[in-house]
């Protein structure tokens, strides 16, 4: 188990710092600055925490993909004092439709002002839900503003997946824990083991090929080069949603949990390296999102989970107190296969590009 060292750096300096002021603290709606802390909060009383405290989730959002067209369905609850007029997509002629309970905005993948990127494997249309203020007859409003962006993802084999980012996407997380100072998570994919260049936002949802070697990085990165960082938990799933009831686990407890996977060596212990062949779920998913429960210890710890990597014991992970360290979730993706020979060359020579 990972000892997190609980200290309290004294200074001969009274001056609070102001941690919201990099990166907004990591928060993924407000920031608010505390007395030697800080805090995340939500806007909106729909809006909670999720796990990680630091962003605002608003469950029942849906996406609805097929073929010709694109359905984001946002439940009422979430959405206070809005009616059907307030809500527009990109473009503004393109409306709402309700019943009692949500919203629906639909729109043609080549209608409503619907952007497409594409990848060698892929096209990715997006959209997003806009708040348009209805003609004020007085001098104030309760109307909040919003944007929620949406995707669909489709390959030439029909639809593989959608999104809705209420939320931002949890690649990367910044915390700020007491004895630890400010950090940052990352889960990052390489396109080879050279480790050098990651795949970027724009680059998914990457193509690869069935039993591909898929490298990744978890990197814990702040100015106490002591922090060391394991992947304690990995999984995939065929949508964004990490509470997918389907899900395959290749990382178990620090422990391999698919034969295919490999650890690589890393220039240094704030980072872990590690790869496995790709797969592919059956009964036509072919979309997979890579996630990661991380833990960050103190590398001089003999006994922290980090150091000691996969016992042989097989005791798990915990101290000699018994009490479990604090998980950070990250994820990546979407991952793409490629069905066909034509495909994966396309794939193949993007990569190399």
């Amino acid at each position: 188990m990972c000892v997190i060292i609980r200290c309290i750096f004294l200074s001969s300096f009274s001056t609070d710092v102001n941690e919201c002021a990099v990166s907004n603290g990591g928060c993924s709606h407000k920031c608010v600055n505390t007395a030697g802390g800080y805090k995340c909060e939500c806007p909106d009383p729909e809006l909670s925490l999720s796990s990680d405290n630091k962003t605002c989730h608003a469950p029942g959002v849906d996406v609805e993909c097929n073929s010709n067209n694109m359905t984001i369905v946002i439940p009422k609850s979430l959405l206070r004092g809005l009616d059907r007029e307030h809500l527009r997509l990109l473009d503004t002629t393109c409306r709402a439709r309700e019943t009692n309970t949500h919203f629906f905005l639909t729109t043609p993948l080549n209608g409503c002002n619907t952007t497409r990127r594409f990848t060698p494997t892929a096209i990715v249309y997006s959209n997003a839900v806009l708040e348009i203020p209805v003609a004020a007859k007085g001098v104030i409003t309760r109307v909040r503003e919003i944007e929620i962006p949406f995707s669909c993802y489709l390959s030439k084999y029909g639809v593989v997946s959608s999104v809705a980012s209420w939320k931002p996407s949890n690649r990367k997380l910044v915390f700020s824990d007491e004895g630890k100072g400010n950090f940052t998570l990352s889960l990052n994919m390489f396109p080879d083991n050279r480790f050098v260049s990651p795949y970027m936002k724009d680059d998914f949802p990457i193509g690869v090929v069935l039993r591909e070697r898929l490298y990744f990085e978890v990197l814990v990165t702040s100015d106490d080069k002591q922090l060391s960082i394991i992947a304690d938990r990995c999984f995939a799933t065929p949508t964004q949603d990490q509470s997918n009831p389907l899900k395959y686990g290749f990382i178990k407890k620090g422990c391999p949990n698919d034969v295919t996977v490999q650890y690589h060596s890393a220039p240094s212990v704030s980072a872990q390296r590690f790869s496995l062949e790709a797969f592919k779920f059956i009964a036509g998913h072919p979309f997979v999102f890579v996630h990661c429960h991380v833990t960050v210890c103190n590398a001089t710890d003999p006994d922290s989970q980090c150091v000691q990597k996969c016992p042989s014991s097989g005791r798990g992970k915990r101290a000699a107190g018994g009490q479990m360290t604090d998980k950070y979730f990250l994820a990546e993706g979407p991952l793409h296969l490629a069905r066909n020979k034509r495909e994966e060359k396309r794939a193949n020579n993007f990569r190399t590009n």
